[in-house]
């Protein structure tokens, strides 16, 4: 069976890949110059650990099952090397600083209080709550060149 695939971000190259590699034939377009430019590159390359969907319980988990297996897969381009903290905000956000602590432990994800320095740095009457979280980066364009080779290996175009 031969695919289509329309999108050349990371999750359209990894399905063109793995596709190709169960034996299809598959065509990969993108409407860009070049692959992994808009939202693979510009949404912020964060490797997703769950925390950003404390209102999707099903998706945090999906983003906490998939984060191992990512940085494990692609650990070249992962960078792991920073501090990653989240600010609650009960008038700006939809979720209070207890439901995020209540949502980091239902879906098993390490959420401890920042820092006093960190704290420090905010304002009080907007922020409610600073936690230090486990999230990644990936440099989006070591990214974009395993993802070229890994298609070209799996003869996927």
């Amino acid at each position: 069976m031969a695919l289509i695939i329309v999108g050349g971000g990371f999750f359209g190259m990894y399905l063109a890949e793995q596709f190709s590699l169960l034996g299809h034939g598959v065509k990969l377009f993108e409407k860009e110059n070049n692959y992994m430019s808009r939202a693979s590159y510009n949404n912020q390359a964060r490797v997703h650990n769950g925390y950003h969907y404390p209102r999707s319980i099903l998706t945090a988990l999906r983003s906490r099952i998939s984060f191992p297996r990512f940085v494990d897969e692609f650990r070249d381009c992962v960078d792991s090397d920073f501090d990653k903290y989240y600010l609650i905000s009960e008038i700006l956000g939809k979720v209070s600083a207890s439901q995020f602590r209540m949502f980091c432990d239902r879906i098993g994800a390490d959420c401890d209080y920042a820092p006093a320095k960190i704290q420090n740095m905010v304002n009080p009457k907007m922020i409610n709550a600073c936690f230090t979280v486990k999230e990644f980066a990936f440099d989006a364009f070591k990214l974009r060149d395993i993802m070229l080779k890994r298609l070209d290996s799996s003869n996927a175009g």
